[in-house]
């Protein structure tokens, strides 16, 4: 049979009619699979693996009584972005959580290594990655947020890659890019207690990131918090972190996981 021009042009939009049908079909289904995460559950945390290495037993939804939680769930993201957490923190309060623990550092900064920005590039990075993700969940079963609700492994021996580890910094000082989106989620979700929390660093990411960056972060991390009126948790002992309570620069070890646990419910109960 011959093809013709209109018959070759035919097909291709057929093929592509097809993808958009795939493509709409697999969001349809990972959005009901994120609405539908945290139904039931009281208290959040939503995060980087930073959170999920500091609270490394909640990848079920349990109870944790250091925030007065009956049934805690904690998301921690490989390279979790804002625009992830922000979306996670949307369908939170959607699902009526009553406590939303927020990672600050995502939102004020980021890697070295992250080259997205706040354009169109940073959008279409995560609509990708949301692609994923939610391909990943129809394809090999796995959770919507894999592997930010497993358990984290914090009985590993400490191991720092210098070559790996310097890649990362210093920290570029991008966004808050959904500035917006953020104040009508505060504004607008009156039945939900926010907090963000800013998470410790061992010696060497503090060294790697240098005395000035170390306080342009935590200013804006600062400036995030007043903007918003939103506490912020910040660990007493931050200036003090000694590499045994890390699994590397930044993961916080067994030891860490429970002083920082600690802290939490020290500070909580201030806030009360």
């Amino acid at each position: 049979m011959k093809l013709t021009a209109r018959s070759i042009a035919m097909a291709w939009l057929s093929a592509l009619v097809l993808v958009v049908c795939i493509l709409i079909a697999i969001g349809a289904f990972g959005q009901r699979r994120v609405d539908g995460r945290f139904a039931g559950v009281d208290t959040v945390f939503l995060g980087s693996s930073l959170f999920r290495h500091a609270l490394p037993d909640l990848g079920q939804i349990t109870p944790l009584p250091q925030v007065d939680a009956e049934k805690s769930l904690r998301i921690g993201l490989n390279n979790g972005s804002e625009r992830q957490i922000l979306d996670m923190a949307t369908a939170a309060v959607a699902s009526g959580v009553g406590k939303v623990f927020i990672e600050i550092n995502p939102l004020v900064s980021r890697f070295a290594t992250d080259r997205a920005g706040c354009g169109v590039r940073n959008s279409l990075q995560h609509q990708l990655g949301n692609l994923k993700i939610f391909t990943d969940a129809i394809l090999l079963g796995r959770d919507i947020y894999w592997p930010g609700a497993e358990p984290a492994n914090n009985d590993k021996i400490r191991s720092i890659s210098p070559e790996t580890t310097a890649k990362y910094y210093p920290l570029k000082f991008v966004g808050p890019c959904h500035v917006g989106a953020w104040q009508r989620l505060f504004t607008t979700s009156k039945g939900t207690r926010f907090v963000l929390v800013m998470m410790p660093r061992d010696g060497v990411a503090k060294q790697l990131i240098g005395a000035d960056d170390m306080a342009t972060f935590e200013r804006r991390a600062r400036a995030f918090s007043a903007q918003f009126d939103i506490p912020l948790f910040v660990p007493e002992s931050a200036g003090d972190w000694g590499e045994e309570l890390f699994l590397d620069q930044a993961h916080l070890s067994g030891r860490g996981a429970d002083r920082f646990g600690k802290e939490l419910a020290a500070w909580w109960r201030v806030q009360k």
